[in-house]
């Protein structure tokens, strides 16, 4: 049972490694990776979160998106992805109670040696 969201935590990393080029922005992805897990019958974990359960303390986006320096837990914005940038997409989804989470690393283009390093 837990394979069903792993294959939709897997299919999210994959349309978002496919969208990870220049021009793209954080936006873009996160809005496909919600996109994915609604057709896939997923509910995402993120989105809403809220730890603190004070009003306003909601997470506000389906994946964390954290390009270059951005360590964790970024969100999605109106960042445009660029060439050379490293592209951190982590991802949690439940399907019929079970949950799956994973994250990935995109290298967009060119990356240099140095920034390889991170």
């Amino acid at each position: 049972m837990m394979r069903r969201a792993g294959r939709v935590v897997r299919k999210v990393h994959q349309t978002c490694a496919e969208m990870c080029r220049p021009g793209v922005t954080t936006k873009e992805i996160d809005d496909a990776g919600g996109r994915v897990i609604e057709a896939c019958g997923g509910k995402g974990l993120f989105k809403g979160y809220n730890p603190s359960g004070k009003p306003g303390g909601e997470f506000p986006a389906h994946l964390c998106i954290s390009v270059n320096e951005v360590v964790v837990h970024g969100i999605g914005d109106g960042r445009v992805i660029e060439d050379g940038d490293i592209v951190s997409i982590d991802c949690g989804v439940e399907v019929d109670g079970w949950c799956g989470d994973a994250a990935n690393t995109v290298l967009v283009g060119e990356v240099p040696t140095e920034t390889r390093r991170i």
